[in-house]
């Protein structure tokens, strides 16, 4: 008899690919809404479209209208998801417009699955032109070990976006492959929805450890985020 192998450990990652209210209340409830949607399914973490307080609601409109838009990254908005990620035992990344001096950020909040807030990223590449100049970039880069990426968008139409969600593992050459492969494991269609792609963390790591580049190259600042490290635990 064969000996039977573990099973692996998958991280699950839904992409919350929706259209927004009109309302920081209706996006709040909607949001919340579907973070249970995302659970049920079985998500690990729940990922958010760009700036979800307004819905990139930033254009074709007065610069000082949607400015007065910005709120507090310590706000009952944001704090509503920090508990609703403990409650749901499962890690959040909430974005919003966030209010800061000097202008607003397009910024993202991650809480971890025991609801507590470990990382805060402001978009650094902001376009110096049309209205995203009215938006203050962010300082700073965090990159996770796992070198692998995850990109939320609105909906087809919401705003002039045509969805399209994805999530890359980065893993481009795999043992016993003799050619590179497709490191896109998921990408969404136009339709609203979530949409939920899974990572396997045991074959990251081992393939970090021995790719051409390896650890030899690459020197980040490690980040290996809270919902990870308790999802292995």
């Amino acid at each position: 008899m064969s000996e039977s192998k573990e099973t692996p450990k998958l991280l699950k990652i839904a992409l919350l690919q929706i259209a927004p209210g009109k309302t920081l209340e209706e996006n709040l409830e909607k949001g919340l809404l579907f973070c249970r949607k995302a659970r049920e399914a079985g998500a690990d973490i729940a990922l958010f479209p760009e700036m979800w307080s307004n819905g990139y609601n930033i254009y074709n409109r007065p610069v000082e209208e949607w400015t007065a838009e910005a709120i507090s990254a310590d706000s009952a908005f944001v704090r509503s998801f920090g508990e609703a990620a403990k409650e749901l035992n499962m890690a959040v990344g909430i974005t919003l417009l966030e209010k800061f001096q000097g202008g607003p950020r397009n910024t993202l909040i991650l809480f971890d699955r025991f609801g507590e807030k470990v990382l805060t990223y402001a978009k650094v590449h902001t376009c110096d032109f049309d209205v995203e100049r009215n938006l203050t970039s962010g300082d700073d880069f965090y990159v996770a070990e796992l070198d692998t990426s995850a990109t939320c968008n609105y909906p087809g139409g919401v705003p002039d976006c045509n969805g399209g969600s994805s999530v890359f593992d980065g893993m481009i050459y795999l043992p016993g492959m003799e050619e590179s492969r497709d490191t896109c494991i998921l990408q969404a269609g136009k339709e609203e929805g979530v949409y939920l792609a899974e990572l396997n963390l045991e074959q990251l790591r081992e393939y970090r450890s021995w790719e051409v580049f390896r650890y030899a190259y690459w020197h980040p600042r490690k980040y290996e985020f809270r919902f990870i490290t308790a999802f292995l635990s």
